[in-house]
């Protein structure tokens, strides 16, 4: 992987754009990098300068989704992806950068694509691509309510897009590795 930033996706919120993604130092030939870390930014519009930027995680980790969820503050979802620490990060933080909450939902060992948040009127939904699909539902203060890996009679499922209903219905675009 290249030395640097990677950004997976951009929020706005009044005169900032927020970036998220990782940052990596270049050693890992994997993708995303086993030596990422994850990254968060503020940028100024339209000066371009950067108000702020931080870096967390453990080796292996990065965001690959961030959304506002008013007020200032931003939700966001990521990985983690090392030999000891595998699953679905996420993260509430205000429009400072200040972490609220960053929680991290163990994946039984395996890793897949995140980058499904779905904002509720009572939380947050994400979901990632494991052996099966994870999907964790979180209340507003990021506590998980629950967590379940999702799997059709024994083969993965995985999640291509994740969408909330107005009565907060989990909606799961999946494909599937069944047999022809």
């Amino acid at each position: 992987a290249e030395k640097g930033v990677h950004i997976n996706s951009i929020a706005k919120f009044n005169d900032k754009l927020i970036l998220c993604g990782w940052v990596s130092n270049g050693n890992s030939e994997s993708y995303p990098p086993t030596d990422s870390r994850c990254f968060t930014a503020a940028v100024s519009i339209p000066s371009g300068n950067i108000i702020w930027a931080k870096t967390f995680g453990k080796s292996g980790s990065g965001l690959t989704t961030v959304k506002s969820i008013g007020e200032g503050d931003f939700a966001a979802d990521g990985f983690t992806n090392n030999m000891f620490d595998t699953g679905l990060i996420f993260a509430l933080f205000d429009a400072n950068g200040n972490f609220k909450v960053v929680k991290s939902e163990d994946s039984e060992g395996q890793f897949g694509e995140s980058g499904n948040l779905c904002i509720t009127k009572n939380g947050f939904f994400v979901s990632g691509n494991l052996n099966g699909t994870l999907v964790v539902n979180l209340n507003k203060s990021g506590n998980v309510v629950r967590s379940k890996i999702i799997k059709y009679k024994a083969h993965e499922v995985n999640a291509k897009r994740i969408c909330c209903t107005e009565g907060n219905d989990l909606i799961i675009a999946c494909e599937t590795n069944l047999p022809a």
